[in-house]
C-alpha cells in the first residue's frame, strides 16, 4: 500500500468522522435486541451517505439513520431520565411516587380523610385586615408581591414586610395553639 492510499483512506475516514457519528445501539441502550445493530447519525441524506461513504456505510448496515437533531433530543431525553433516576437512588427511595407499590412504603403522604382547616383559618383571622388581605393575596389568589403593592399602590418592600409579619404571627399563634392542645409536632 503506498503512502499516497494511506493519506487518502486517512483523509476520507477524517471526512467520514467529521460527518457522521456512529453508535452501538447494543452498548448504548442496555437491553436492546433488534437486529439493527448500528445507527448513523448525520445530516447527510441516505443518499449521500451511501453516495460519499458506501464502503464504510456496508460496514454498518443494516443501521439506523438520525439526524443530528434527533440524537441530541434522544440525549436529553436519556439525560434527563438518568438525572430523575440518581435522584431519586441519591434520596434514598428505590420506588417512584407513579408506582403501585409507592403506597405501601409511603402512607403519610396520603391523606385518608378531609383534612380541618377551620383552625388555620381562625389564626388568620387574628391578624390585623391589612396583614389579612395581604395573605389572602399572596397565598389563596396566588399573587406576587409587586402584584400585590401595584393593587394596593405601595411598595413591594411594605408588602414584602407586611407579608414577613403576618408569617412570624402565625407561626407564633400556631405554637401558642399547639401548646394549648397539647400537640407535639
Amino acid at each position: 500500500m503506498s503512502i499516497y492510499t494511506n493519506i487518502k483512506n486517512r483523509t476520507f475516514l477524517e471526512a467520514f468522522k467529521n460527518d457522521c457519528k456512529v453508535i452501538n445501539l447494543k452498548y448504548e441502550y442496555e437491553g436492546y435486541n433488534d437486529e439493527i445493530i448500528w445507527a448513523i447519525v448525520s445530516d447527510l441524506s441516505d443518499e449521500e451517505l451511501t453516495q460519499q461513504y458506501k464502503s464504510l456505510v456496508l460496514l454498518f448496515s443494516p443501521y439506523l439513520h438520525l439526524t443530528k437533531e434527533q440524537y441530541q433530543a434522544i440525549r436529553e431525553y436519556n439525560s434527563n431520565e438518568h438525572k430523575h433516576f440518581m435522584r431519586m437512588v441519591c434520596h434514598g427511595d428505590c420506588y417512584a411516587p407513579d408506582d403501585e407499590i409507592f403506597l405501601l412504603f409511603h402512607e403519610e403522604l396520603f391523606a385518608r380523610e378531609e383534612i380541618d382547616w377551620s383552625w388555620l383559618h381562625s389564626i388568620i383571622d387574628k391578624l390585623a385586615p391589612v396583614q389579612k388581605r395581604r395573605i389572602v393575596k399572596r397565598f389563596y389568589n396566588q399573587m406576587n408581591n409587586v402584584e400585590i403593592a401595584k393593587q394596593e399602590k405601595v411598595s413591594s418592600q411594605a408588602v414584602d414586610l407586611s407579608i414577613n409579619t403576618a408569617l412570624k404571627k402565625i407561626e407564633k399563634l400556631i405554637e401558642n395553639e399547639k401548646k394549648e392542645r397539647g400537640i407535639n409536632i
